[in-house]
């Protein structure tokens, strides 16, 4: 018998005016798994393995100075790239 238990959990962070707009997005996500393995004979547990990864907690932070025309600006160089050269 084996078993996978685990989870994954991620939570926005910051204000709502600058998430919303563009100029910040923080990210905390965390997450745990575990792999068990029991071995029954004749319905007892003979044997068992338990491993796995701990809690782990990332923080991803992405700011943008711009907001939402620091993304425009790279949108405007690729159609330019793409543009048809005669």
């Amino acid at each position: 018998m084996s078993f996978h238990p685990g989870r994954t959990a991620s939570k926005r962070l910051g204000r709502f005016s600058p998430r919303c707009s563009g100029f910040e997005r923080i990210t905390r996500s965390t997450r745990w798994s575990a792999d068990v393995i029991l071995l029954v004979m004749d319905g007892r547990v003979v044997h068992k393995v338990f491993s796995g990864n701990p809690r782990t907690e990332n923080l991803d932070d992405r700011r943008q100075p711009l907001g939402p025309l620091q993304d425009l600006g790279g949108a405007l160089a690729r159609a330019a790239g793409s543009a048809p050269s005669y």
